[in-house]
């Protein structure tokens, strides 16, 4: 409440001196932290208020412009005036607002990759040796220990159990990925907060294109398996494959957008987060077929967007038959709520992250 009230109290903020481009980000920033920036080479329209000329030191001690807005292409990017909660329930403004930053998302998105395998001997070969050597101990456990079955069929092979366990915990994976991460994407770039207005919101689309790349390779594994293993060649509905990760993606930045935001104030956001991924684990039909659950917590499964996107991925990567289209318009409806309720929280919030971080 504290932060929420000093935040009031700054949103007139310091009169800029005169923009300079940060050569790291490719983004506007102002000389004396003031209010306005946007990405280099766009172009703005300032419009003052009434209070032009009007200066007053707030009580947080800089001196403050009333009435400063910020306009391109007719959104509002930057004003002094805190826009509603309303106004970022829009999703045609929170893509028009991101396709603005698709550049800087970009090379973000590069640089967790080039980040990530840094100083690396194998490079980008362990986002294929990690999700194989997990797919290896997995099929041991459960077709092998376990000796579970992915249909009812009693000649299934080992080989299809772990195709089939591939598919799903590629995508699950993901999902975990960006979702373990979202509490500290704002909280470990303090720099991006407090010295620079900086598009926050690009860094979970950022991790998510990251974590895709990651995802493409494991998929490019698959296939191999499959025709080494299968001797055919992948089914002509694997096309559909992209329109199948739309769910998954509206409900992942949705729940990162959510949890970045959240994890600015609650710092136990992280370890709680932890915990419910790894049960959402076993609650994901990964080891499993949906159909060998039992009637009354199949229902309870199903609304779990991520079920019915694991399930389409190995219809149309293994089974050869197109998604189920019901379903699918209805996982799309709740990963678009989702994505624009926590595209919405994060933007509101915002304002408070510098006085908290």
């Amino acid at each position: 409440l504290q932060a929420f009230l000093h935040a009031v109290r700054n949103l007139i903020v310091t009169h800029h001196t005169g923009p300079r481009i940060d050569p790291d980000v490719g983004h506007t920033r102002m000389a004396r932290g003031g209010c306005c920036a946007l990405p280099a080479g766009s172009t703005a329209q300032r419009i003052r208020g009434a209070g032009r000329g009007r200066r007053r030191r707030p009580r947080g001690g800089a001196v403050g412009q009333e009435g400063l807005t910020v306009i391109e292409g007719g959104v509002v990017v930057r004003s002094c005036v805190a826009p509603s909660l309303a106004s970022y329930l829009n999703p045609l403004a929170m893509v028009r607002s991101l396709l603005r930053s698709r550049e800087l998302i970009w090379q973000l998105a590069m640089r967790e990759v080039a980040e990530r395998y840094r100083a690396s001997k194998l490079g980008l070969l362990w986002s294929a040796l990690t999700p194989l050597l997990m797919l290896a101990v997995y099929t041991f456990a459960f077709a092998i220990v376990f000796k579970a079955r992915w249909g009812d069929d009693p000649g299934e092979s080992r080989a299809e159990f772990a195709l089939a366990m591939f598919c799903g915990l590629l995508l699950f994976n993901l999902f975990a990925e960006v979702v373990n991460r979202a509490p500290g994407m704002v909280v470990g770039r303090p720099n991006y907060v407090k010295r620079a207005v900086f598009p926050l919101e690009t860094l979970v689309v950022a991790g998510l294109i990251s974590s895709m790349v990651n995802m493409l390779i494991g998929y490019g594994v698959w296939l191999i398996g499959w025709v080494l293993l299968t001797g055919a060649l992948p089914h002509a509905t694997a096309l559909w494959f992209p329109l199948v990760l739309v769910p998954v993606c509206l409900a992942t930045l949705g729940v990162g957008w959510f949890l970045a935001s959240l994890g600015v104030f609650l710092r136990d956001v992280g370890h709680a987060v932890q915990v419910a991924v790894s049960m959402l684990f076993f609650l994901t039909p990964i080891f499993y077929s949906l159909q060998r659950v039992p009637q009354p917590y199949r229902r309870l499964l199903e609304l779990n967007p991520l079920t019915h996107a694991l399930e389409d991925v190995r219809r149309v990567l293994m089974w050869g038959q197109p998604p189920d289209w019901g379903w699918w318009a209805f996982s799309t409806a709740i990963g678009l709520i989702l994505a624009v309720l926590g595209y919405a929280f994060f933007m509101k919030s915002r304002r408070a992250f510098a006085d908290v971080l």
